[in-house]
């Protein structure tokens, strides 16, 4: 519904915008409405779906695709977490997320894959499995998508001051 009140609002603008969406928004219904409206997005998984390749689960698949190359990302101290910096393998490949066995109404989805795991032996290790509509062919491009991720935390932060500090926003 969300969606497609900013669809109403922006109109042909919508093009424009990336809709960069945490785990709550990995719903096969949600990804198939933005794939059938075209329109553009960034999702962290929360699930390993099936997938066309190889016959497999999604995070199987990505455990096995060579890295594209690493980067750096400082994480701030926040409640009991002390900061620090991980450092993460990037990995990317298209993929085809098959319509869930009790969906069926609902075709397959072409869309890329995006991992951000991080390196080490921690039991408590960053991994964002983001998929997106952006095309991704290449490390620079992943690491786009990877930025616009990183941004949404800025936006959540912004959105509970905003909402905590007396402007009653909702």
């Amino acid at each position: 519904q969300a969606s497609r009140h900013v669809a109403e609002r922006l109109g042909e603008k919508m093009s424009e915008v990336i809709s960069v969406c945490d785990r709550e928004a990995d719903l096969f219904e949600y990804l198939t409405y933005k794939h059938e409206q075209q329109q553009r997005f960034i999702v962290r998984s929360m699930q390993s779906r099936c997938i066309e390749e190889h016959d497999n689960r999604l995070y199987d698949y990505a455990s096995k695709l060579l890295s594209a190359g690493s980067k750096e990302l400082k994480i701030p101290q926040k409640g009991g977490r002390k900061s620090r910096t991980a450092h993460l393998d990037i990995k990317y490949a298209p993929v085809t997320l098959k319509s869930p066995a009790n969906k069926k109404e609902f075709d397959n989805i072409h869309l890329y894959y995006v991992g951000c795991i991080e390196q080490g032996k921690s039991d408590d290790k960053l991994a964002w499995h983001l998929l997106t509509s952006e095309p991704v062919t290449n490390k620079e491009e992943a690491l786009k998508i990877v930025s616009y991720y990183e941004r949404r935390w800025l936006i959540e932060d912004f959105h509970k001051v905003w909402k905590s500090e007396g402007t009653q926003v909702e």
